[in-house]
């Protein structure tokens, strides 16, 4: 199954027309470390990671589940880091369930929708002596 949705992953983001320059920059970096750190692109996130979201529509699709996000004091969809997971989908299924308690669902046609790459710099702040 991790071949196929790798292989999925990396056609999508391939094909996908980036909106302005930042995502195309971010396809271009994407892209490039996958291409340096091949599978471990999944694992590393001291290099970056992968992250899944769920848009949760009810069976009209006139409203959305949204989930509190206690670190960020915001209203946000579902979803989480990648970890390394075999399958996407199936991480962002389980990111779904694990926040809301939902118990089954109807997928839609899963596409990408944004591409984007943020650098970070980890700041660790410690006491004088």
């Amino acid at each position: 199954m991790r071949d196929r949705t790798v292989k999925t992953l990396r056609e999508q983001i391939l094909a996908y027309e980036p909106a302005d320059k930042m995502e195309q920059t971010s396809k271009t970096q994407l892209l490039q470390q996958w291409d340096v750190l091949g599978q471990e692109f999944f694992r590393r996130p001291e290099q970056g990671h992968v992250t899944v979201s769920s848009l949760i529509l009810n069976e009209q699709q006139t409203a959305m589940l949204m989930v509190y996000h206690n670190v960020y004091q915001s209203w946000s969809w579902t979803g989480g880091h990648g970890d390394g997971a075999e399958d996407l989908l199936q991480k962002a299924i389980e990111e779904a369930q694990e926040e809301t308690g939902i118990e089954r669902c109807c997928l839609f046609p899963v596409k990408l929708y944004q591409l984007m790459c943020c650098r970070y710099k980890l700041i660790v702040k410690t006491e004088k002596k």
